[in-house]
C-alpha cells in the first residue's frame, strides 16, 4: 500500500526508468513504455493540483518529476517556471523578428533604363549614364 504524500516534495523514486523518454511515444503529458507496457505520466507537465492527485491513485504507474535545484518539484503552474515560458517565448519571437528582418533583401536593385534607354540623368535632364546595347 502507497504511503500518502504531504506534498508533491515528498515523492521520491524508487528505481529510475534506464529509457530516454524521448524514444517513448506519446504527448508531453503521457507516454506509453513498450517495454513494460505502462503509461509514463508526466508530473511536471501537470498543474500541482493534477499531479498530487494523479500520485494519489494507485493505479498510476510511472511518472516522471522534473525537480529544482533545491529539490522542490516543477510542475506547469509554478510561478517561476511560467515566468521563464514566458521569456523563451519572448526570445523566441524576437529571433524569429531578427531572422525575417535578416532575410530580407537590403540590397538596392539595380537601375532600370528609362524609355531613352537612359539609368541616370543629370540636373539638367541630360543623360548621363545609359545602357550600353
Amino acid at each position: 500500500m502507497k504511503t500518502p504524500l504531504k506534498t508533491l516534495d515528498d515523492l521520491r523514486g524508487d528505481s529510475p526508468c534506464p529509457l530516454d523518454r524521448d524514444e517513448l511515444a506519446g504527448s508531453d503529458r503521457v507516454r506509453h513504455c513498450d517495454v513494460c507496457g505502462q503509461e509514463v505520466l508526466n508530473l511536471s507537465a501537470l498543474t500541482r493540483e493534477e499531479a498530487e492527485r494523479a500520485v494519489a491513485n494507485p493505479t498510476v504507474g510511472c511518472v516522471r518529476l522534473l525537480r529544482r535545484e533545491d529539490g522542490t518539484a516543477i510542475t506547469a503552474d509554478s510561478p517561476e517556471d511560467r515566468r521563464t515560458g514566458r521569456l523563451l517565448a519572448g526570445a523566441a519571437v524576437g529571433l524569429l523578428l531578427a531572422l525575417t528582418v535578416g532575410c530580407s533583401d537590403t540590397t538596392p536593385s539595380p537601375p532600370r533604363p528609362d524609355a531613352e534607354g537612359c539609368l541616370k540623368r543629370d540636373d539638367k535632364g541630360k543623360c548621363v549614364q545609359w545602357m550600353g546595347k
